[in-house]
């Protein structure tokens, strides 16, 4: 089977795995493709040969609203691919985690008789997100100095803000975010035009060696 469709939550799990697909697989690599405009819902080819696309369809809880897509793809003989987070208990109380997400989304295949494949971030065995793998595999010489001074500065916040607000800065997606925002930039730091391929990220990390596994074997790349 040579033909592929990733299933993917949001933006940057769309640029993220993108770029991993082709950092992976030298012989596409040369035919890198940015994906650019991308939006809930929309499905970008980023492969030629194994061919290779992408549909972002939100949270777990709306892929019942992409299953027409999931069905006609299955029906064109495409190998499906499900990343999804497996998240935690505090973020989601009723299918937070990776027992619990698999779970459900287990329940969703057999109801609406889907074919696919599934991947939780962090690592297919453990609570976490997208995030998670991310500060996972930051350039550690470059994000040490960043985090130092970041975690300071929420401190200082603390003395004439709220704590709430100090604490949702130390969230992961806010420290990815600032992150990529001190070496790259306003713009390349939004999560549609984030180049994973730069410095600023370790691809040869073991943290990734799980998700790297299951694309070579799903995607034969």
């Amino acid at each position: 089977m040579n033909k592929h469709l990733i299933i993917v939550e949001g933006l940057a799990d769309a640029v993220f795995i993108n770029d991993l697909i082709h950092i992976m697989n030298s012989s596409i690599q040369e035919k890198f493709i940015k994906l650019k405009n991308i939006k809930v819902k929309g499905i970008y080819k980023i492969s030629e040969n194994p061919l290779i696309k992408i549909l972002i369809a939100g949270g777990c809880t709306t892929i019942e609203l992409v299953k027409t897509q999931i069905l006609e793809h299955q029906d064109q003989g495409y190998n499906i691919l499900m990343i999804q987070d497996a998240d935690d208990d505090v973020k989601d109380k009723v299918n937070g985690g990776f027992k619990k997400r698999m779970s459900y989304l287990d329940e969703i295949k057999k109801q609406h008789n889907l074919n696919f494949n599934t991947f939780l971030f962090p690592d297919h065995n453990n609570d976490g997100d997208l995030e998670t793998i991310l500060l996972s595999i930051v350039n550690e010489e470059k994000f040490a100095p960043f985090l130092s001074s970041y975690s300071s500065y929420t401190k200082e916040i603390c003395t004439f803000s709220i704590q709430k607000h100090a604490d949702e800065l130390l969230e992961n997606k806010n420290q990815v975010y600032g992150y990529c925002q001190v070496y790259t930039g306003m713009k390349l730091s939004s999560e549609k035009d984030r180049d994973y391929k730069s410095i600023y990220w370790d691809l040869a990390s073991e943290n990734l060696n799980s998700l790297k596994s299951f694309l070579k074997k799903e995607l034969k790349i």
